[in-house]
């Protein structure tokens, strides 16, 4: 279990001037040679486990040799299981036996989703959705098991389009971004900003309705006044502390509205403004409330 569930984070990849086909081809073709390497056998069970292996291995080589197209080819074999997941997830709300690995195999998708996107060129995000799409529907259906639905995948994408347009608006405004580890995902943490004087603020980005959603449960947990929702409201974000004692952690709630933002278009904020102005605002509320 702790070799398949190793956290992933984004990391930093030197990407070669290359046309869309290449690095799509390319990953298709790595694909290929993995499903090949698979004993037929093993097909007819209709597993999506089978590849676990190779997932590793391509997420191994993607690092070592730096190379875009295995982060496309690994996250396009991980699709098969994430669906799985999330299939039972969607079927059993309310809990069931071995949740705790089914949400582990989401999140583990979820990185992997999150690194290859902050690994492609720029010139590759635009079709990035729609080209990965097509290719986990193939490897789901050679599987002959489901994709994901439109519903399910809208979800994923779009919950992780504004956390990387957020990280990549930051770093374009001058501060250091990383995503978190596990640990700090369990907080409720999704990445860490700092600025140039070290100070750092951890951030939880949420839609407009699940901001909203989540003061009202705050309030009604009395862990903050109304007043404090009526604040959050108003500016956009909100900084509670989740945890206890030695182990609790100051997290922002920052609200990413198109009101205030504009659209989320190829994992970039339409408007940057906004962004630097709650920044300064949080690392001020933080720095003052320490």
């Amino acid at each position: 279990m702790k070799r398949i569930w190793r956290r992933f984070r984004p990391r930093t990849i030197v990407a070669t001037e290359t046309s869309d086909d290449d690095v799509f081809s390319r990953a298709r073709k790595l694909i290929d040679n993995a499903v090949a390497g698979v004993p037929r056998r093993l097909w007819r069970r209709h597993d999506a486990s089978i590849y676990d292996g190779a997932i590793d291995s391509l997420r191994s080589r993607a690092t070592t040799e730096n190379d875009v197209a295995f982060w496309v080819a690994a996250l396009v074999l991980q699709a098969p299981r994430a669906v799985a997941a999330q299939r039972q997830m969607d079927k059993h709300q309310h809990g069931y036996r071995n949740k705790q690995a089914r949400l582990f195999e989401l999140i583990d998708f979820n990185d992997t989703y999150v690194t290859t996107v902050l690994a492609l060129p720029e010139q590759h995000l635009a079709v990035f959705d729609s080209r990965v799409r097509a290719m986990m529907n193939d490897i789901c259906a050679r599987l002959r098991l489901p994709g994901f639905s439109d519903e399910q995948w809208q979800a994923i994408t779009m919950g992780l389009s504004r956390e990387i347009a957020v990280y990549r608006g930051a770093r374009l405004l001058g501060y250091r971004a990383r995503m978190t580890s596990r640990v700090e995902d369990a907080m409720g943490v999704d990445m860490v900003v700092t600025n140039s004087d070290d100070e750092s603020i951890n951030l939880d980005i949420k839609t407009r309705s699940s901001f909203h959603f989540r003061l009202m449960d705050l309030e009604r947990e009395g862990r903050i006044s109304h007043l404090e929702l009526e604040q959050g409201e108003k500016f956009g974000h909100l900084t509670v502390i989740n945890g206890h004692g030695h182990e609790s952690v100051r997290t922002t709630l920052l609200r990413i509205d198109e009101e205030t933002y504009g659209r989320t278009t190829n994992y970039s904020l339409e408007r940057l403004e906004p962004l630097r102005d709650s920044l300064e605002q949080i690392v001020a509320s933080v720095r003052n409330h320490q």
